[in-house]
Formats: structure tokens, sequence, C-alpha cells
């Protein structure tokens, strides 16, 4: 399992998909899932298993940041 960071692409075990807008220290992580049309904090609990699949490049990923109001 890769280490996740800002802007990836993931799958969850269970087969959520998530765009992680942002990645905290201790492993809990806001993202926009395909089960909320909003922003999300997540714990690292809640999303032990995944995989990443892609990444958003880091302009369009700040600009969409800025778009739905998550802190750059």
């Amino acid at each position: 399992m890769q280490e996740m960071k800002d802007g990836d692409f993931l799958k969850s075990d269970n087969g959520v998909l998530f765009l992680i807008l942002r990645k905290f220290r201790n492993g809990d992580f806001i993202a926009l899932s395909d089960v909320d049309s909003k922003p999300e904090r997540f714990s690292s609990i809640d999303v032990r298993n995944y995989e990443v699949i892609g990444n958003l490049e880091n302009k369009p990923l700040n600009l969409l940041k800025q778009v739905i109001g998550v802190k750059v």
C-alpha cells in the first residue's frame, strides 16, 4: 500500500472512490468521495486499506480547492 498524498485518487477496499484534497500529519485527510457531494474529513482509521489509482496535478488541485473552499 502506497502512502497517500494530496491529489491522489484512492479506491478503498469497500469500493468507495476518494480524491484527497488535504492530508494531515496524523494520517487524517479531507477528501471528496463518490458517496457525498461535499468535502469531508476522514480519519486514517476510516480508510485502512486502499489502492492509489491516479493523481491530480498540483495546479488543477489547488484551483479545485479554491472553488470548493478547502484551505490550500
